[in-house]
């Protein structure tokens, strides 16, 4: 198998967060721009509940274009991100490979990661008709990636916990995630990426 590349999921969370604000903020303009009769009092004939959908959407509009925003600024600063790693994850096994950026590290940085295996899957509680879904942490490993000079690849080299689970591992319950999270908090920079699992 060649090497596999993997981009950062920042650009796709940007333009989602924004498109979803659009959406929203859309929503709630609209019911404003319509003009109907905004009455909170229950006891009024006139007592109309839309007046909620600006008070509320609008707000979470806001924040779901900040949100965007500082995906899209992440981008700019850093560029594109893609992780390539030699081969497929495979718990027990060391999973090795590189981070690009545009971005120029130096031996100075203080740059972390962490690897992590999660199941989601849905269930029931307190005998509730509705399912819901639960997202369970089974292994993470984490550690610091140090520099001996200035670059912008960074290498990656992760032992991963035999206790994960493969794609079809007979103790999940639900969809198996690996997550790598690269992050540099001084500098801003944080980097998440899907990890393909060996089958």
């Amino acid at each position: 198998m060649g090497t596999i590349r993997v981009r950062d999921s920042g650009v796709t969370n940007a333009v989602f967060h924004v498109v979803f604000a659009a959406i929203v903020g859309g929503i709630g303009g609209w019911v404003l721009w319509v003009g109907y009769p905004f009455t909170l009092d229950v006891d009024s004939p006139d007592f109309n509940p839309l007046i909620l959908v600006p008070a509320l959407f609008l707000p979470f509009a806001g924040w779901q274009l900040i949100s965007g925003l500082r995906y899209a600024n992440h981008a700019r600063r850093f560029g594109a991100t893609v992780l390539e790693l030699d081969s497929a994850l495979r718990p027990g096994r060391t999973l090795v490979g590189r981070v690009d950026t545009r971005h120029t590290f130096s031996s100075e940085d203080a740059i972390a990661f962490e690897l992590q295996c999660t199941d989601r899957y849905k269930t029931q509680f307190d005998d509730s008709v509705r399912d819901r879904e639960v997202v369970e942490v089974v292994c993470s490993e984490s550690g610091h990636i140090r520099l001996a000079e200035s670059r912008t690849t960074l290498p990656i080299r992760v032992e991963v916990p035999q206790s994960g689970y493969s794609r079809y591992d007979s103790r999940k319950r639900g969809d198996v995630q690996w997550v790598l999270e690269v992050s540099a908090p001084k500098l801003g920079f944080k980097a998440a990426f899907d990890i393909p699992v060996e089958s």
